[in-house]
């Protein structure tokens, strides 16, 4: 396992690509928080979270995005780096990072507007969770490493622009077993707020 650890410094280095002069966003850079429980069944069943089965594993954690490319009401393009606390009935530590690309306030209404985005890279575990675990044991697999994927939707007042409320699906597979031989690994749908700045 130490030595998947080795990649974090192309994770960090994500993070400091510059910033075209003529494609930056006024608010190009964003810090959140989440918070969310993880589900028993598919990365595809998660995306019902009212019909979704759920264990008594839960997941909360902090992130930072920076967007060097695009505009702020149209598509923006950047960079996540984040870290989580998984717990229940077992405990590990996640770190994830990869590329972010969002649709910026693609509907806008007279009290709110909409936005969309998504995040896809690597996530690395301390340890497996819930039926994480078992997925690992069934298939004789590795979770340390997998892909990581993390579609969202986010709303925000007109009146607070900075201040987006959101949901999104945090999720890690093996990608059809090309990684950690794994087809899924944990999916959690969780709720959290951003601050862009």
């Amino acid at each position: 396992m130490p030595h998947y650890w080795k990649c974090l410094p192309l994770f960090a280095a994500l993070l400091q690509m510059p910033q075209p002069a003529m494609a930056q966003s006024d608010a190009d850079q964003a810090v959140f928080v989440f918070s969310g429980r993880f589900t028993n069944q598919y990365f595809e069943h998660a995306f019902n979270p009212l019909t979704v089965g759920y264990e008594d594993n839960y997941v909360a954690g902090l992130a930072y995005q920076r967007f060097f490319l695009g505009q702020d009401d149209g598509f923006k393009l950047g960079g996540e780096l984040g870290a989580a606390l998984r717990f229940g009935n077992q405990g590990s530590i996640e770190l994830w990072a990869g590329p972010v690309l969002r649709a910026d306030r693609f509907i806008k209404m007279d009290l709110f507007t909409l936005s969309a985005s998504v995040t896809a890279g690597l996530s690395l575990t301390s340890d497996t969770i819930g039926i994480e675990e078992q997925r690992e044991i069934d298939s004789n697999g590795d979770t340390t490493l997998l892909y990581f994927l993390a579609p969202e939707v986010s709303f925000a007042t007109t009146a607070q622009p900075g201040v987006e409320y959101f949901w999104r699906i945090h999720h890690r597979s093996g990608g059809w077993e090309t990684l950690g031989n794994l087809r899924d690994g944990a999916n959690a749908t969780t709720l959290g707020v951003r601050w862009s700045f």
